[in-house]
């Protein structure tokens, strides 16, 4: 069954107001906190990389569709509001 995936406007939205949003307040890196989010909103898994074992998220944002992409920044503004006492504003 086709589902539409994530648009580029969304995507623009999460990284250039999200991500941009947390990392002036927390001053972790865009990249970092993209993980971070991914990881705690679809699940983790451990991988092993020459010998050293890393958790890494189960999937990821572009493989998501517009629907699992919106509930996924829904996802990151309660975390952020909870955790770190962040507004992200919604998308316009």
């Amino acid at each position: 069954e086709f589902r539409k995936r994530r648009s580029q406007e969304q995507n623009a939205y999460l990284w250039c107001v999200v991500y941009k949003t947390l990392t002036d307040a927390t001053g972790n890196a865009a990249d970092d906190l993209h993980t971070y989010f991914l990881g705690e909103w679809a699940g983790w898994e451990t991988i092993n990389v020459m010998g050293s074992l890393r958790r890494v998220p189960v999937r990821r944002s572009s493989r998501m569709t517009t629907v699992e992409f919106s509930e996924y920044v829904a996802f990151i503004q309660q975390r952020a509001a909870e955790t770190v006492g962040v507004f992200i504003p919604d998308p316009a």
